[in-house]
């Protein structure tokens, strides 16, 4: 590397498996086996990983959460789960058919349920950004449009957090769908409208679509960091990891796979069938 470029401020985090990964501010993840004798730092392939300055002014990355915000979001969380259960045990939950049961017509219930839907994926990732705490931190820290529903949002730093932070962050989003489906329940209860039932097996779908975890949604992440390794996948792949992990990997991968059959079947389905019959009564 030219010794006449400067490098950003390194952040280094040892993880479980013995490994350290190294990080700065809107660079990626590098993973390293040793970082205590920096003099090797010049053989790193910093030039390709954003690890150089582009300025004088010196940028940092965030500070993990707090420990009241982090429990403050497991107490809503559980809390909202518990009431969820409780309102699950009473209706049932709703499935497919419910989603354009919204008491309008097709095209009104096409347009009120796509809505509902975007607005909620917007705040589900602005969840993440609030307790990623990266306004403005990263290169990419703001929501980015992936698919139609869909929205991602760059929070690599939090691998350099404790696990209490980096899971509340990947829960954030989760999170806030589970307290408003609690309360579309409790609503519910006492007003019986058709339309929140339609939210809340809407909220439902999303929900369960996180827990894909042959795929890179919320609950795949959470996985990751509780074994507590970026790079499984990679290892995964190219048969680089423990036995122990490889087996939790695999486990997972197949549930992710009974998820997504369950989505297909209780959901895509019944919604299907009910678009066929609702457009057939026009």
């Amino acid at each position: 590397m030219n010794q006449d470029k400067k490098l950003k401020k390194l952040y280094f985090k040892k993880l479980s498996n013995g490994k350290n990964i190294l990080m700065s501010y809107g660079s990626n993840l590098l993973l390293v086996d040793n970082y205590e004798d920096l003099s090797n730092i010049s053989d790193l392939p910093l030039d390709d990983s954003f690890f150089l300055k582009d300025g004088e002014i010196e940028k940092i990355l965030p500070d993990e959460n707090s420990n009241f915000k982090n429990i403050l979001l497991f107490l809503l969380t559980f809390i909202s789960l518990s009431i969820t259960l409780v309102f699950t045990f009473i209706f049932k939950i709703p499935t497919g058919r419910y989603i354009l049961n919204t008491g309008f017509n097709i095209y009104l219930s096409i347009i009120i349920t796509l809505t509902f839907s975007f607005i909620v994926a917007l705040i589900h990732e602005f969840m993440h950004i609030i307790y990623a705490k990266n306004f403005g931190y990263l290169k990419n820290g703001g929501i980015k449009f992936k698919n139609i529903g869909v929205f991602t949002v760059e929070i690599d730093h939090i691998w350099l957090w404790n696990k209490k932070s980096r899971i509340s962050t990947l829960m954030a989003g989760i999170s806030f769908e589970l307290i408003l489906m609690s309360l579309m329940y409790i609503f519910y209860f006492f007003n019986n409208y058709t339309i929140i039932m339609s939210f809340i097996s809407i909220l439902w779908f999303k929900i369960i679509w996180q827990f894909q975890l042959h795929k890179k949604y919320d609950v795949h992440l959470i996985a990751m960091m509780i074994i507590d390794d970026p790079f499984i996948e990679q290892d995964y792949k190219n048969l680089d990891y423990n036995k122990k992990n490889a087996k939790v990997w695999i486990l997972l991968k197949i549930l992710g796979f009974f998820v997504q059959i369950i989505l297909i079947v209780f959901w895509a389905v019944p919604l299907l069938f009910s678009i066929y019959n609702l457009f057939k009564g026009v």
